[in-house]
């Protein structure tokens, strides 16, 4: 083992390379050889053979003051080299006069050399002093050297970020866009009965308003989540009512029975936003007898709503909710069969309350507002959910941080030709635009670079961090900018991933893999971007 010390001697400086043998030797012993070297330096003649091979404090001519490296700043004098250093490792010893005196002529050692020589039993005591007090200066200084690096880290972080933010911005959160993305959504959720029917005066209908926009993002998050669960390729950014009905089951927010099924079904028609006349006219399937309805996000909302009613006001009684879309009427005869966890309040006032739910059991407060009612059924149920299951919701928040961002421009070429390697062609809006035809991923294509880049299934089988083709999917479905009343042309959109989606997919597929991990954040979504940047694509690829 070798150590490329740094000597320091008042303004003198000097570099010696030190071999340690293993390593198996004290920082003692490193201060009194660094002092002998430095002693028999010219013009005292170089030769290792003036180094005793057992060095001592009273056969050299300078004391070791203090041992450091750039990342500590206290070594005991006791512990071994080997279990502080590697091999080649910088070390800076400071020297000083063998024997200093303080004014009245005591011998006088720094604490360094005190914990090191003073070894006596009349000097312990001044020894455990001085090593108590060494350490909480070392641990100061560390915390002060910590600040500094955190704080040139930062500076660093902050201009590489800014680059990359005139990169992503249309993926950073924009309070202005937001706010059109929610004004866009409830004019659309207007065309469904089911805000009017819950909210009917104006303050009603503005607190709901309000509640809406305060969950705009979880409730976003949820539905794209779920519309990409169990979709094709080509309807990952459309709600069905399997995939209702699996969040639904998944908030646990009744005991999965027949009945639950059914009223899941009816609630879906009931809020699903009936097409337009300029939509059927451009997608002739709407009109088709057998068109499969699906759900949008406002249609989702809507859903919400009506579950945050039936949970809270209807007391899981079918008889006060809101008719909707659908001609059929929510399955009495079945519906009392389900376990209302003690909200029996409207179905136990018909006698028809169902033995599993009890007599004793307990009730909540009785809430007649469809906002309150919104809230609880988010704190409870769906804020929750996220904690639990949605990881990819923490990489929209962590793509905005500096440091993460950093990481990417670290990155960004690499990426930006793995992006291009493996695109073929672009959406019409962004040819319209003057985009190159390179600048567009299909799900398809996106799915093979995944692949590609050894990010999908397990490690090991020792280690939790698989990656499923369905996780990728929604990490391709939630990363989609949002194209405010695009109608059809938002669907091509969604079916297309842009650069800055791209780069927002490979954060969230980060956050998927190592999900219960001890891996900080920011290390998890860059073991996703080293995984992408070393993809090797197939031979197909340009």
């Amino acid at each position: 083992m070798k150590l490329k010390v740094t000597i320091e001697f008042g303004t003198i400086v000097s570099e010696i390379d030190l071999a340690c043998g293993s390593g198996a030797k004290s920082f003692k012993w490193l201060g009194l050889t660094t002092a002998a070297r430095f002693a028999s330096r010219a013009p005292h003649g170089t030769r290792r053979r003036r180094e005793a091979s057992s060095i001592t404090a009273n056969n050299v001519a300078y004391m070791p003051l203090e041992i450091v490296t750039e990342d500590c700043v206290f070594f005991h004098p006791d512990d071994d080299i080997c279990d502080h250093l590697e091999d080649g490792e910088r070390v800076t010893v400071r020297l000083g006069k063998r024997l200093g005196v303080n004014e009245v002529g005591r011998p006088e050692f720094t604490r360094w050399a005190t914990i090191a020589f003073s070894v006596s039993d009349t000097q312990q005591e001044a020894r455990e002093a001085a090593l108590k007090e060494e350490y909480e200066i070392a641990a100061e200084r560390q915390k002060r050297l910590d600040e500094e690096e955190r704080l040139r880290l930062a500076k660093e972080y902050a201009k590489k970020a800014i680059g990359m933010r005139k990169v992503m911005i249309s993926k950073l959160f924009d309070q202005q866009a937001q706010a059109l993305a929610v004004s866009d959504d409830l004019r659309t959720m207007a065309r469904n009965n089911t805000f009017d029917s819950l909210a009917k005066s104006p303050a009603a209908q503005h607190a709901l308003r309000d509640t809406i926009k305060k969950h705009y993002f979880s409730l976003s998050e949820i539905y794209k989540n779920y519309a990409a669960a169990t979709s094709s390729l080509g309807t990952s950014h459309e709600m069905d009512a399997v995939e209702l009905g699996q969040f639904v089951h998944e908030i646990e927010l009744y005991p999965n029975t027949k009945a639950l099924t059914d009223t899941i079904h009816i609630i879906f028609e009931d809020s699903c936003i009936p097409a337009t006349a300029a939509e059927k006219k451009a997608n002739p399937h709407f009109s088709h007898p057998g068109h499969v309805m699906t759900m949008d996000r406002p249609g989702f909302f809507n859903a919400v709503l009506r579950l945050a009613c039936l949970k809270y006001i209807c007391r899981g009684s079918n008889k006060k909710m809101p008719q909707g879309q659908s001609n059929k009427q929510l399955p009495r005869a079945s519906f009392h069969h389900l376990d209302l966890h003690g909200f029996d309040g409207a179905a136990s006032q018909d006698g028809a309350g169902s033995a599993a739910s009890g007599t004793g059991a307990p009730t909540q407060p009785e809430v007649t507002d469809i906002a309150e009612a919104l809230d609880l059924f988010m704190k409870h149920y769906c804020l929750p959910l996220i904690e639990r299951h949605l990881y990819g919701a923490v990489a929209k928040h962590a793509v905005a941080t500096d440091e993460v961002l950093a990481m990417f421009y670290d990155h960004l070429e690499e990426l930006k030709a793995q992006f291009h390697s493996y695109s073929s062609i672009s959406s019409p809006e962004e040819e319209a635009a003057g985009a190159d035809v390179d600048d567009a991923l299909t799900i398809t294509e996106f799915g093979m670079l995944i692949e590609d880049s050894g990010l999908i299934g397990k490690t090991s089988a020792n280690i939790e961090d698989e990656l499923t083709l369905k996780e990728t999917r929604q990490a391709f479905a939630a990363a989609q900018g949002e194209e405010e009343g695009a109608g059809g042309i938002g669907l091509k959109h969604n079916q297309m991933m842009d650069f800055p989606e791209f780069v927002e997919a490979i954060a969230r597929l980060g956050c998927l893999k190592w999900e219960n991990g001890p891996l900080p954040v920011l290390k998890k979504i860059e073991g996703a971007c080293l995984a992408v940047c070393n993809a090797v694509p197939r031979g197909r690829h340009k």
